[in-house]
Order: C-alpha cells, then structure tokens, then sequence
C-alpha cells in the first residue's frame, strides 16, 4: 500500500512507518490517529495486517501493541466500487450525549447494483431504537438495538452513480467513562457479489 494521508502532524518516517509524537497523555484523555492508504499494489484475496505500537517513558522499548487485518476484494467487483463515507458528530462526544452517525454510499461502477446491505454491529456503551432514531428504519435485527446486535438496512437496488444515505442518532450510556473509545464496525455487501467492505469508525468520549 501507498500512504496518501497523515492526521495529526505525523511522519512517514520510512515506506509505510507512521510516527506521532503525541506528547503527555492525562489520565482519562483519549488520542484518536488516522491514515488513510491506497492499496494499488495487492491482488485480490490478500490480507493487510496494521501494525501499531506505542512507547512512553523515553520510548526505549515498546509498552503496548495491536494488530488489525483486513481482506482484499476482487477488483471491479460491485461491493468494491461502492464509495463508502462515515462521519459522526460531536467529536469526542459526553456520556449521556447523542452520537450522530451519517453513513452515504455511492455506486461508482457504472452499472446499477442489485441487492446492496448494510449491516452494523452495534458496540458497548452505544444504542438506539429501529424507527425512531434510525433514518432509513432498520431492515432486521433489532428493535431496540444494544451492544453486539447487527441491525441491517436492505437497500436493494442502486442505480448507476446514485447515493444513499443512512442517519442515526444514536445514545451514549451514561456509564462510559472519560478516554473511552467507542468503535462501530460497518460493513456493506451485494448479494450479486462476493466482495464486501468492512470499515470502522472510532469516536473518543470525553466527560
């Protein structure tokens, strides 16, 4: 992959090595990082692992690391040609507060693609009702959605260069302490292919 962007101030220090300073963390404060890359140079099939570390303390040897890997999809596929934007507002947002998730997909294939889903997995300290606070309403899965429930919306057919959107407003618990980090996994699907997108969007609380 190629990285074509860099939140925050952070250095590619070498091809593919992403560094922040970030600085003093304060207990309960929550960091949130991002890249963005193009994967012009996998086939289809492959896996692409992220690899993060953190070290504090002078830095001398590292104090906490995680993996994360997608998958690769077919090029030209129809899933792998729907463009897929998420934003949610406020960011950090309080416990107690209203999350405002905006999930727009738009069909750049050039063809109408049959059959489109989306499925969300809901996370903890997160919820929201099917109807009325859901914009489509909520396909199946749930009617009061709550921590591991996988509401779907079935989009079914969406013209060439067509967009769609889905809006909810979601609630924080009231118990999700300050520096927590509410991660919502996405994933979008057609029937008529075997690729699909899987994505995530993290928002920080602060109290």
């Amino acid at each position: 992959v190629t990285v074509s962007g860099i939140s925050n101030g952070g250095t590619e220090t070498s091809t593919g090595v992403v560094v922040w300073s970030v600085g003093t963390v304060n207990a309960g404060d929550a960091v949130h990082r991002e890249i963005t890359v193009d994967a012009d140079g996998v086939s289809a099939g492959e896996s692409l692992a992220l690899v993060a570390e953190l070290t504090h303390d002078g830095g001398q040897e590292v104090d906490n690391r995680s993996e994360y890997a997608i998958s690769v999809a077919n090029s030209g596929g129809p899933a792998s040609l729907i463009d897929v934007a998420i934003s949610a507002t406020p960011q950090p947002v309080a416990a107690s507060g209203v999350l405002a998730y905006t999930i727009t997909l738009t069909n750049g294939y050039g063809l109408p693609i049959d059959d489109v889903a989306v499925l969300l997995r809901v996370p903890k300290g997160w919820s929201f009702s099917w109807r009325n606070d859901a914009e489509p309403d909520v396909s199946t899965g749930c009617t009061t959605c709550i921590e591991t429930y996988e509401p779907t919306w079935n989009l079914g057919t969406m013209a060439a260069g067509a967009s769609q959107t889905i809006t909810i407003n979601a609630t924080v618990d009231a118990t999700v302490g300050n520096g927590m980090l509410i991660t919502v996994p996405v994933r979008v699907m057609a029937t008529q292919s075997k690729d699909t997108i899987d994505l995530r969007h993290t928002t920080a609380v602060s109290n």
